[in-house]
C-alpha cells in the first residue's frame, strides 16, 4: 500500500514545521485543520484540547465547517453520550477510523451518532493525543456518506502527526506554568535580546555551563562569554544568580 509520495512527504514536513513555529495554540490548530484537508480530504474537522478539570474531558475547540450550535451542544452534553470518550480517557495514543473500532450497524443506532454524526459527519477519523498516561487532545476529521469512509493511508498520515502534536501541547502547557519560560516569551516579543542571546539565555536558565552552551550551539566559549556580557548589561546584572532573580 502506497502511503505518501515524495511531494506529499515534503508537504507533511511543512505541516510539522508549522506546528512548532506557530506560537499561538488556536492559530496552530486552525492552520493544521486547513492544511490537513490537502493531505486527507475531509468535509469537516475539529480539534479539542483536554481540560483536565471537572467532569468534562474535552474543551477549547476549534473547528472547520461544523455549526457553532453543534459545538456548543457537544460541550454541554455531547461528551456524556459520546461512545468514543473511553478511548481518550484511557490516554492511549491512537489514530483510528470509527468503522474499524465500532460495529457500524450498532454505531448508527446510538443517540450520539443520530444527534451529532448523522448529518454529514458519518465517518470520523480521530487521533487521541496522549503521553505518559495523560490525554492532551482530540483531533477529528469527518466525511459524509457522499465522500465515503477514510482509508488506511489516512490513518497512517494522522498517526505520524501524534508525536509532533503531543510535544507541542506539552511544551505549551509547560510554558503556561513555568515563570521563567513565560518571562522568556515576554522578552522574545519585546525585542530586547537578539535571537542568539535568547538561545543562550534559555540554556543558561536551564543550568547549562558556558562550556555546555558552547558545545550545544557550536560556537567558541569566548563567543558565549561575549553574549552573556551583553545579556547581563541589558538587564543591568553582573552574574547568573542576579539574572535568575530577574526571571523569577
Amino acid at each position: 500500500m502506497q502511503y505518501l509520495t515524495e511531494k506529499e512527504w515534503i508537504f507533511f514536513n511543512e505541516i510539522t514545521h508549522m506546528i512548532y513555529d506557530t506560537e499561538d495554540m488556536n492559530e496552530m490548530r486552525i492552520n493544521l485543520l486547513d492544511l490537513l484537508t490537502i493531505l486527507i480530504p475531509n468535509s469537516s474537522a475539529s480539534f479539542y484540547l483536554a481540560g483536565h478539570s471537572g467532569e468534562k474531558l474535552l474543551s477549547d475547540p476549534v473547528a472547520n465547517n461544523i455549526e457553532r450550535r453543534d459545538i456548543v451542544n457537544y460541550l454541554e452534553y455531547g461528551e456524556g453520550i459520546d461512545y468514543t470518550i473511553p478511548i481518550f480517557k484511557s490516554a492511549r495514543p491512537i489514530a483510528y477510523k470509527e468503522t474499524d473500532l465500532f460495529d457500524n450497524a450498532i454505531r448508527e443506532k446510538t443517540e450520539f451518532y443520530n444527534e451529532f454524526l448523522a448529518h454529514g459527519l458519518e465517518y470520523p477519523l480521530a487521533l487521541c493525543i496522549a503521553r505518559n498516561g495523560k490525554c492532551y487532545g482530540a483531533l477529528s476529521l469527518y466525511r459524509g456518506k457522499r465522500m465515503g469512509d477514510f482509508c488506511d493511508r489516512d490513518v497512517f498520515i494522522l498517526s505520524q502527526l501524534h508525536n509532533h502534536l503531543a510535544a507541542k501541547i506539552c511544551s505549551h502547557e509547560y510554558r503556561e506554568t513555568d515563570p521563567m519560560l513565560r518571562k522568556l516569551d515576554e522578552i522574545r516579543h519585546s525585542g530586547l535580546l537578539t535571537s542568539r542571546e535568547l538561545e543562550i539565555a534559555a540554556l543558561l536558565l536551564q543550568g547549562y555551563s558556558n562550556e555546555e552552551i558552547s558545545d550545544r550551539l557550536f560556537v567558541e566559549p569566548g563567543t558565549v562569554k561575549k553574549h552573556l556580557h551583553n545579556i547581563y548589561g541589558k538587564f543591568n546584572v553582573k552574574n547568573r544568580m542576579q539574572l535568575l532573580r530577574v526571571f523569577l
